[in-house]
């Protein structure tokens, strides 16, 4: 599955994908210049770490004078997409 695949599963028609070669955390791709998918590894704890990570962020939303990224939904209604050892947002 290519990064094509994985952003059609998010609802996205990738024109133009870029992959952030320079990204610490995880592999992070620019869609048209518009979106980020972004793949974590996966490990036992990553899905309970990416559910608190969304807590936080819910909670704190109204707290910080900035704004969240916006997670998109599969088009089957997940926040995530999991394919073979990564998680993708």
């Amino acid at each position: 599955m290519d990064i094509a695949d994985i952003a059609e599963i998010f609802g996205l028609q990738a024109a133009e994908t870029i992959p952030i070669s320079n990204a610490i955390l995880s592999t992070i791709y620019i869609i048209d210049e518009r979106f980020v998918l972004r793949a974590r590894t996966l490990e036992a704890d990553t899905m309970a770490r990416f559910e608190t990570e969304q807590k936080l962020v819910s909670a704190t939303r109204t707290l910080v004078p900035f704004v969240y990224p916006v997670l998109r939904d599969t088009k089957e209604g997940k926040n995530h997409f999991i394919e073979g050892d990564y998680l993708w947002t």
